[in-house]
């Protein structure tokens, strides 16, 4: 199937809004539970780094990138969750004040502050936030937290018995989102740090990063043009052939406050171990990897990093709706072939104006600590 498929609560399974997962239970959820609400979190900590809040987080806007029938009625394994619908999202300007416009999303997911029109700009964030916490309740237990929550303190809903079966780290996540009082929930960035989330393995982190570092240097190395090629390529790459490389994107952003920028890299690479090294090089390359010229590195411009090892691409059990030819070597390879990456990025630019951009004049690849002065943008 190409396109994408709504995730919902709902133990049948409905052809019409295409819904495959049954109800989430602890049983099986496991670890999976931490990787998608990981995924969920880092999107709504994209939105607020940048200042926009999305306003009417729910189950039912995020969704798979690809459905994956063998695993029915369990959700898939690869394929990324992604959020969607920006139709009541907004955008504050920095040192924005006053109040927010009351009663803004949807009822069983809505902050006690945007239902009683108390929300402000200021806080805006921690609104999403509780949406948040109301999703994570209903992946744990499967149904909606106690409306009492919207005006006490949450300390004596989780001392129930019925919280005895969770992990306490678990119960702190929520009762640290699922507060009524916009100022004692943790933020994005704080929540993508919460021990909960953290207990996931991080043996895929390591296993696939190893590679990272090398891959950066073969990318920085690179003339302009095939880097430009390998970015039209990540544009185009089916997500679950990358899906290995998430993790470390994921952690690297994480650490870096969720913005990967030169002075937050610094930061990191003074870390042992391979994010360190991996940051290093990011911070070395920046001008190079940085392909748009924002201040930061973007998920595509690491997969276009990243596709110079072909151990650090993997792809899974791929099936025929993937729109992109040619994206990874084989696995083990030394090198990657460039040819069916030139002939997809000239039909991407076939597609668009037909043209690129060169900005500036010199090299096109760090050599001997010289940085690339040359940019190739497409049209």
């Amino acid at each position: 199937m190409i396109g994408l498929f709504t995730w919902s609560w709902n133990c049948a399974v409905e052809e019409t809004s295409l819904n495959v997962l049954p109800h989430l239970s602890l049983v099986c959820l496991n670890q999976r539970q931490r990787c998608f609400f990981s995924q969920m979190l880092a999107a709504v900590q994209h939105l607020h780094v940048r200042n926009i809040m999305h306003r009417d987080l729910k189950p039912e806007n995020f969704l798979f990138t690809y459905r994956e029938p063998d695993r029915e009625p369990l959700p898939p394994k690869v394929a990324p969750l992604k959020l969607i619908d920006f139709g009541l999202s907004r955008r504050l300007d920095d040192g924005a004040t006053g109040r927010m416009t009351p009663r803004i999303g949807t009822k069983e997911y809505m902050s006690p502050e945007a239902a009683d029109g108390t929300a402000t700009a200021t806080a805006a964030d921690r609104s999403d936030m509780w949406s948040m916490g109301v999703i994570l309740h209903t992946m744990l237990t499967g149904h909606f937290p106690n409306k009492n929550l919207q005006k006490q303190a949450p300390d004596e809903y989780f001392s129930a018995a019925f919280w005895s079966k969770f992990t306490q780290p678990a119960i702190d996540f929520l009762r640290c989102l699922l507060h009524f009082k916009p100022a004692k929930r943790l933020s994005s960035t704080d929540a993508m740090k919460h021990p909960w989330l953290l207990m996931s393995s991080n043996a895929e982190l390591y296993s696939t990063a190893l590679n990272i570092p090398d891959a950066i240097r073969t990318y920085a190395n690179l003339e302009g043009f095939k880097r430009l090629v390998l970015v039209a390529a990540a544009r185009e790459i089916d997500d679950r052939e990358v899906a290995a490389v998430r993790s470390t994107f994921l952690k690297l952003q994480n650490d870096c406050e969720g913005s990967l920028c030169p002075e937050a890299l610094k930061d990191i690479e003074r870390v042992d171990g391979i994010l360190g090294e991996i940051a290093t090089e990011l911070q070395h390359a920046f001008s190079v990897v940085d392909a748009d010229g924002s201040g930061t590195i973007d998920w595509t411009e690491l997969v276009a990093a990243c596709l110079c090892s072909g151990t650090a691409v993997v792809r899974s059990n791929p099936d025929d709706d993937s729109n992109y030819e040619g994206a990874s070597s084989a696995a083990g390879s030394e090198a990657l072939d460039m040819d069916p990456l030139c002939f997809r990025a000239f039909d991407l630019l076939s597609n668009g104006s037909g043209g690129l951009v060169c900005s500036g004049a010199g090299v096109d690849s760090i050599v001997d600590g010289s940085v690339s002065s040359r940019r190739w943008h497409l049209l």
